[in-house]
């Protein structure tokens, strides 16, 4: 995105120096596994903006860290059990009074660079605790916004204790526990894969996890899932929440959706039939 480029440098915080919240105003806060692809994007669109980095890493072995570390991160090692969880630890070494949460490849846009800016300088109480933000999905080389990305927002932006990850394994919730959230100009921008390849792969792992957690889901529910669930997904996401005007990638991207479904519930029932100590 060249419009990052008018944003200034950031300040440095020393890998591993001690837990110190004071002055600082802001933390953005991220785990990772494996995201040097996408890290520097992220990291580069806070510039001149977050007071410090915290990433919270799960083994990367990719470059991660190096990338991390050079935009002056503080970094953590926590052994992966969850997104919910593991995203509940990171946000809980924070030193920021407030924490911007995002993911690894997602970046701000520079109205919300903007709006961010704004709030630090002025947004003393009686201000929000939390803000959401629209999200944007750059999907298969275009930029989507129906079917499943049909009107994303997330709260990202929060005060320091005003709120929890849920502890789910996967598709997991920052939710306020108290105070209330306003709504931020700008956009969360997410480029979530790298190629079909990548999204089947990603489906893969999170359909492992979700399988394991739900494995004594019904046997009435596995079956309708398998068999009903992702015809009816994808007609959803394709004609009742507009995503063919996304055109081809629309069609794509909805029929994943549906596929998501299948593959989540097929693992299911295969846990069910072979038992665990099977060869």
């Amino acid at each position: 995105m060249s419009a990052l480029a008018h944003f200034q440098s950031s300040v440095s915080i020393p890998s591993g120096e001690t837990p110190d919240r004071q002055g600082v105003r802001l933390s953005l806060v991220l785990i990772t596994l494996n995201a040097a692809s996408s890290l520097s994007r992220c990291l580069e669109s806070v510039e001149g903006l977050a007071d410090e980095i915290l990433l919270v890493d799960s083994g990367s072995t990719d470059g991660t860290l190096e990338i991390a570390r050079v935009a002056g991160a503080r970094t953590l090692h926590r052994d992966f059990d969850g997104y919910g969880s593991q995203k509940q630890f990171a946000l809980e070494q924070a030193r920021g009074e407030w924490l911007l949460c995002l993911d690894a490849d997602e970046w701000l846009d520079p109205i919300a660079w903007d709006g961010i800016r704004h709030l630090l300088a002025h947004g003393d109480d009686p201000s929000p605790d939390g803000f959401w933000l629209r999200r944007v999905t750059l999907y298969l080389g275009r930029w989507v916004n129906y079917g499943p990305w049909l009107g994303e927002r997330k709260l990202r932006l929060v005060r320091r204790n005003r709120a929890r990850w849920d502890a789910d394994c996967i598709h997991e919730s920052l939710r306020l526990i108290r105070g209330r959230a306003g709504h931020l100009d700008g956009c969360i921008l997410h480029r979530p894969y790298d190629s079909l390849s990548h999204q089947l792969a990603k489906l893969d792992r999170y359909t492992d996890l979700i399988a394991a957690r739900d494995a004594d889901t019904p046997l009435l529910r596995v079956l309708f899932g398998v068999s009903l669930e992702p015809w009816l997904v994808f007609l959803h996401r394709y004609l009742v929440q507009l995503g063919f005007l996304d055109g081809s990638k629309g069609l794509i991207g909805c029929g994943m959706s549906g596929f998501y479904f299948f593959l989540r519930y097929a693992k299911i029932l295969l846990r069910r039939q072979v038992p665990a100590d099977s060869p």
